[in-house]
């Protein structure tokens, strides 16, 4: 899976070639730490706002991000990620419910087919994918860590935007986000039998700090 890399005045981010061949309804984005306002240890780009970090920074991070990649940051949605395999469809009366305590779900997946609605999803080391389905212009946003990858969620979220909106499988796209890699993630036994193949050297990807976001057009 390729990415193509953005700077726009110290804003670095990230766009899968993948969901932009898809047609130019729907951008979106997976975020670095760099172009924000936020201080050490937050420093810069930063969107966890359970961590410490000021409500004011977190928007203003949200503005610089939405200024840079060309949506309505005002109008961003969030869920409060519980490593499950919940997904939730994001309505128009969501809009701008960004902060934690504002967010209306407690979820790990949203789906919408609404017009300028910006999903977020967050990770760090989990994965975080995004979603396009041009025939249906909907849009997913999917946090998976281990738990929710065993379960399903991504599947689950393209399965929701085929039942709820008429998405195409022949033409949704996905791309997932960096990750940690096979460097630094140790198998345990608590981790559930599906996963057993994955444990091998073939697993890799990139150790990166990273959010998405999509919003159709």
């Amino acid at each position: 899976m390729s990415f193509t890399e953005h700077n726009v005045n110290g804003l670095i981010y990230d766009t899968s070639d993948v969901i932009t061949a898809a047609g130019s309804g729907a951008v979106h984005a997976f975020t670095t730490r760099h172009g924000g306002v936020s201080p050490a240890p937050y420093d810069s780009l930063n969107f966890a706002d359970n961590k410490g970090d000021t409500s004011e920074n977190l928007l203003e991070n949200y503005r610089r991000l939405g200024e840079a990649v060309g949506f309505d940051a005002s109008r961003a949605v969030g869920c409060r990620q519980i490593h499950s395999d919940l997904v939730r469809i994001a309505s128009e009366e969501d809009a701008g419910k960004i902060l934690w305590d504002d967010r209306p779900y407690d979820a790990d997946g949203l789906i919408t087919n609404v017009p300028n609605l910006p999903l977020f999803a967050y990770g760090t080391d989990c994965c975080v994918i995004t979603l396009y389905d041009p025939t249906s212009r909907s849009i997913g946003a999917v946090h998976a860590g281990w738990r929710g990858t065993a379960s399903g969620i991504a599947l689950k979220a393209a399965v929701s935007m085929m039942s709820c909106y008429g998405a195409d499988p022949y033409t949704l796209r996905a791309a997932i986000g960096p990750s940690i890699g096979k460097c630094c993630l140790r198998p345990t036994a608590t981790w559930p039998t599906p996963f057993s193949p994955c444990s091998t050297p073939r697993w890799t990807s990139a150790s990166k700090s990273a959010a998405t976001n999509t919003t159709s057009t």
